[in-house]
């Protein structure tokens, strides 16, 4: 294994930078080098969790360790601002440069997990910072450049900034916009959604099977960017944002998205994200084993979560948004769900999860979490069934899919080529060891067929019912089997 006996801990996996990854149709996630603006926060911390020094080692202790607000320095006119050098990792993350992050006296050396105390592995494993909502690209703004830059004659030390703070590689600046995009401004992040991160974070550390990053505090943007972002969302026409742009930091141990591993655009680019992992070959059988259980890991959590309350209905833990797909249509239907179920691909899992070698998944998106409380209601035994059946699909069909993709691109490694019969034993060998994995729980069974899923689920905590599914087998989307046409 890749322990660091000298550190003591595992390392991380992230992907370089200059790397260039589909994140969905309508764009790429690109890793590029950035600087951003950091400023102290004070009172303008929103919400801020304490939990996490349980699990989280910084070499400091909470009440000595400083938090920052960070924002793209274009939208910055103090004379002598701090910039930090960061690693653009999505839509509006950023990984922060651990010599930066020391700088801040934000860490001490390394900050590392405790998997151990966690229950989610052994020995202890390397974080870095992660910022959420410190700004986008500027393409994805929806601003007008032309009226952008006639407003900024007004404001020569706005037009200064804009201009000094051009990403060479882009011809443009990191920037953000008052313009909403699904319910937060775009580049930045909700005060809503921070502070539920940071609330189901704290809520469930400790708790929880299913591994997470520790989302440490939700931070408002300084006043004096909010300003100049107000001003200059006067190029935009989209409808603004009324809330208070916020950060959401928290400590990832990678930044290698599951969901890359139904994205990539060639055989080449797969491997290159699993080298990103590991070369070894047996820490990357591992990692695939983790994955495997991972399946049966999120199955458990919806079987034990779920509890009734009388009046009310059932509660469970959520994780993903495929609560999307639960709303009926204007004539009663759930079309979305069906929609959902038709199609073939991974998505509401994987989009905000990465993988970390040696120990599996980590979920990123605690917005996506009802956990901080009692859970997702489901109010009657149907909708709690139509509920289930969709979660269960969406944990089978993206575990399924990921770790088909994961083996190819080991088998690749190995060999340097693969044949469409091979591919095929490989992706039923998958689903086999898939329903070994799930079928190790006391909770779940899960056997296939020619035409079906079918799973079953109890509910520890509701007495004697369970729910039997039978999933066409279809709607799992097996990749390479060409009898099925998928």
């Amino acid at each position: 294994m890749r322990w660091q006996i000298d550190m003591g801990y595992y390392k991380g996996s992230f992907l370089p930078d200059n790397t260039e990854v589909m994140y969905w149709k309508h764009y790429d996630d690109r890793f590029l080098k950035v600087n951003l603006h950091v400023c102290p926060a004070d009172e303008r911390v929103k919400e801020l969790g304490k939990n996490y020094l349980r699990y989280v080692d910084t070499g400091l202790s909470g009440s000595t360790t400083p938090i920052y607000s960070f924002t793209p320095p274009a939208l910055s006119t103090q004379n002598e601002r701090v910039e930090v050098q960061a690693q653009m990792t999505g839509g509006r993350t950023f990984l922060i440069n651990p010599a930066s992050v020391n700088q801040l006296g934000m860490v001490k050396d390394v900050a590392f997990l405790d998997l151990s105390s966690l229950g989610w592995g052994n020995g202890k494993l390397e974080l870095q910072l992660e910022v959420k909502g410190a700004g986008t690209l500027f393409e994805r703004t929806k601003i007008q450049k032309a009226r952008l830059l006639e407003l900024l004659k007004s404001r020569p030390d706005l037009e200064r900034s804009f201009f000094d703070s051009i990403v060479p590689s882009l011809g443009e600046p990191i920037y953000s916009t008052l313009s909403t995009y699904l319910k937060r401004n775009i580049g930045g992040q909700s005060e809503r959604y921070a502070n539920h991160a940071v609330r189901a974070s704290e809520s469930q550390l400790g708790k929880s099977k299913i591994k997470f990053t520790p989302t440490w505090a939700s931070v408002a943007w300084p006043d004096e960017t909010f300003e100049n972002l107000s001003f200059i969302s006067q190029a935009s026409d989209t409808p603004h944002y009324q809330g208070v742009p916020c950060n959401e930091l928290r400590w990832t141990p990678s930044n290698i998205r599951a969901l890359y591993f139904e994205t990539a655009a060639s055989d080449q680019q797969l491997c290159e994200i699993v080298r990103a992992i590991s070369t070894n070959m047996s820490e990357l059988v591992e990692t695939h084993d983790q994955l495997l259980l991972d399946a049966k890991r999120h199955l458990e959590l919806i079987s034990c979560s779920t509890i009734e309350i009388p009046s009310e209905g059932f509660y469970w833990i959520k994780i993903g948004d495929i609560n999307e797909k639960f709303v009926r249509s204007a004539e009663g239907e759930y079309a979305a769900a069906m929609d959902y179920r038709s199609k073939r691909y991974g998505w509401f899992l994987i989009k905000d999860e990465v993988v970390v070698n040696l120990v599996g998944k980590f979920f990123t998106d605690m917005e996506g979490f009802f956990g901080k409380d009692i859970g997702f209601l489901s109010e009657t035994d149907d909708l709690l069934r139509m509920h289930h059946e969709l979660a269960v699909l969406c944990i089978l069909r993206d575990h399924f899919r990921l770790c088909v993709q994961f083996k190819k691109a080991m088998h690749l490694m190995e060999t340097g080529t693969i044949s469409d019969s091979k591919m095929r034993k490989l992706e039923l060998a998958t689903l086999r060891e898939l329903t070994t994995s799930i079928n190790s729980s006391e909770c779940i069974h899960i056997s296939i067929t020619n035409l079906h899923i079918h799973i079953s689920l109890a509910y520890p905590e509701v007495g004697s019912l369970i729910n039997d599914f039978a999933i066409p087998r279809e709607e799992i989307a097996e990749r390479y089997n060409t009898e099925l046409n998928l």
